[in-house]
């Protein structure tokens, strides 16, 4: 075995990801979870407050978009 097999050897998959793939599956399987494991948060459970949404469109029509 190489020194950089052995090193490889004892690495474990990410437990962060394991979560979300077993959420996924409950999800797949027509269980109503809500996903905050990773990524963006569904948008029709967690929506823009709507002055932040007010304000951004405002700021996007002065050309505001750094």
């Amino acid at each position: 075995m190489t020194g950089v097999a052995r090193r490889l050897d004892g690495l474990e998959g990410s437990r962060i990801l394991a979560i979300a793939d077993e959420v996924r599956a409950l999800q797949a399987s027509g269980r109503k979870i809500c996903n905050l494991s990773i990524g963006d948060f569904d948008p029709r459970e967690f929506p823009i407050p709507r002055l932040l949404m007010e304000r951004i469109e405002a700021a996007l029509s002065r050309g505001e978009t750094n």
